[in-house]
């Protein structure tokens, strides 16, 4: 074929291509507007950079200054429709007829927790999950929670007590310390006592741990929209974190051993009338005593869901609660005064104590509100649909801006949405079932853990704000990154002063 020949044909493929891959109008209504994509790898290599350094939220808030509440991009031949809508978002996460979860937050997990309940598509596997988990997040674990974090937070408190008044510390890893604590005592009755070895500036291996997890989540993270076939060049296939991995499951696996063991023995046993733990559940599924029947791979999947939704995105949370703190001394002095009244002269958080902490309820929820650690939630349309006036053909997936919505101040009553203010949740401003406050989700597929995230933050933030005084290290870089969730990216560098 002459070059002429090979060249038309080419630009011939290349259109058509094109034209495959390009909005278009449709004789049901305008389609969304957004970015053209290039041929085949569609809007990829704009937001390809983004992800890279873990900053999609800005090329989501430079496309809806662009196109409005609502876009649409194009991976490798997928199309992938962005809103920014709170109505919308009820819709889609509300209406499990109109839409649902597929697999791809599944793929992305490929190698470490195929099996997780928040990774699974809607179905029925995903159901018997579910279900499955359901008991094990019921009102006893959650008042177990705020003891059990009551006492770790006061550990993490007298850690910061044998250092001179003024010590700057990282918070963001002595929250991941502290979570994972607190997870291991709640759902695997195990100690892992990441807080003891903060004592120690010569031990490591919690941070080498930490560090380990960090990685798995960004691999992850990095997989969006990339097809399998593409992970080996980006380096995110699953044999570039196998290492990782297998260290990750050899602690579960250790865990559930110890557990097992101590059953076998009959050293462990449940108290009567207590609750099942998670692991309790999850081996009893594993050994045939429960109705509900889990492979093993189920299992270790389960425990590591466990570890990563479990302990990330309070961790990441409680960092953004002594950033604010910091940030607005006049909302901790507010915070502290009210713990003052309600707590009294022992000082002691309880759990019974929390209802009444009403201030710092409203002052944690302004802190979700500004910094959702999960920022955006897909679903997938089951039929065409109709967004905000343009037509979305079947199985377009759709993804819901939490962050956006959450800091646009059309949805707050004084139209402030940029200012840090926790009296909106006090003066009958909005509710906290408000469709424009998402940090769990909602629907049928919300955060299953959020009452016992809920417990464990106000806790450890009653415990920490009545003890302590917070002043920012000058010079650092406050930048959150997103990975699963969001969080800070170099940790948080704080000074903690005892409170007079």
């Amino acid at each position: 074929m002459s070059f002429i020949a090979t060249t038309a044909v080419g630009l011939l493929l290349a259109f058509l291509l094109h034209r495959f891959l390009s909005p278009s109008s449709s004789s049901k209504g305008p389609t969304v507007p957004g970015p053209a994509p290039l041929p085949f790898i569609g809007n990829y290599h704009q937001i390809y950079p983004y992800i890279k350094r873990r900053q999609g939220r800005q090329f989501s808030m430079r496309m809806f200054g662009q196109y409005g509440r609502i876009y649409g991009v194009r991976f490798f031949g997928n199309a992938v429709v962005v809103v920014g809508d709170a109505a919308v978002a009820k819709r889609v996460l509300t209406d499990k007829e109109g839409f649902y979860r597929d697999n791809m937050f599944q793929k992305m997990h490929k190698g470490i927790a195929h099996y997780a309940l928040f990774t699974l598509p809607s179905g029925d596997v995903w159901h018997k999950h579910r279900k499955f988990m359901q008991p094990s997040f019921g009102p006893t674990h959650i008042h177990n929670t705020a003891v059990i974090a009551n006492a770790i937070a006061n550990a993490l408190s007298d850690t910061w007590a044998a250092y001179p008044a003024g010590h700057a510390f990282n918070v963001n890893y002595h929250f991941a310390c502290l979570t994972l604590d607190v997870i291991g005592r709640l759902a695997f009755s195990y100690e892992f006592k990441m807080v003891e070895t903060l004592a120690d500036p010569t031990h490591t291996s919690s941070a080498s741990l930490l560090h380990v997890f960090e990685e798995i989540v960004t691999t992850m993270s990095a997989r969006y929209g990339a097809p399998e076939v593409t992970w080996p060049v980006l380096g995110i296939s699953t044999r570039n974190i196998q290492g990782q991995v297998s260290r990750v499951r050899s602690i579960i696996l250790d865990v559930v051993k110890q557990k097992t063991s101590l059953i076998r023995d009959g050293r462990y046993s449940p108290r009567e009338g207590v609750p099942l733990d998670m692991l309790d559940r999850l081996i009893q599924a594993t050994t045939g005593q429960a109705r509900v029947q889990f492979s093993t791979e189920e299992m270790v999947d389960e425990v590591y869901a466990i570890f990563g939704a479990g302990s990330e995105t309070t961790q990441n949370t409680l960092t953004f609660c002594v950033l604010t703190l910091a940030q607005h001394p006049e909302c901790h002095d507010k915070v502290a005064e009210e713990l003052d009244a309600v707590l009294g002269a022992s000082g002691e958080v309880t759990y019974e104590s929390l209802a009444r902490l009403t201030y710092l309820s409203a002052f944690i929820r302004e802190t979700m509100r500004q910094y959702p650690v999960a920022g955006a939630v897909a679903r997938k349309a089951a039929n065409d649909v109709e967004i905000l006036g343009y037509h979305i053909p079947k199985d377009t997936r759709v993804i819901v801006n939490i962050r956006y919505i959450q800091n646009d101040s059309q949805y707050w009553s004084k139209g402030d949405a940029e200012l840090f203010r926790p009296e909106r949740w006090l003066n009958d401003e909005v509710n906290a079932d408000s469709p424009c406050f998402l940090p769990f989700g909602d629907g049928p597929m919300n955060c299953i853990g959020q009452k016992i995230a809920l417990a464990e933050l106000r806790t450890v933030v009653a415990v920490l704000a009545r003890k302590w005084r917070f002043e920012l290290v000058a010079g650092q870089e406050v930048e959150p990154v997103e990975t699963i969730t969001t969080g800070l990216k170099d940790g948080l560098f704080v000074r903690v002063t005892p409170r007079v």
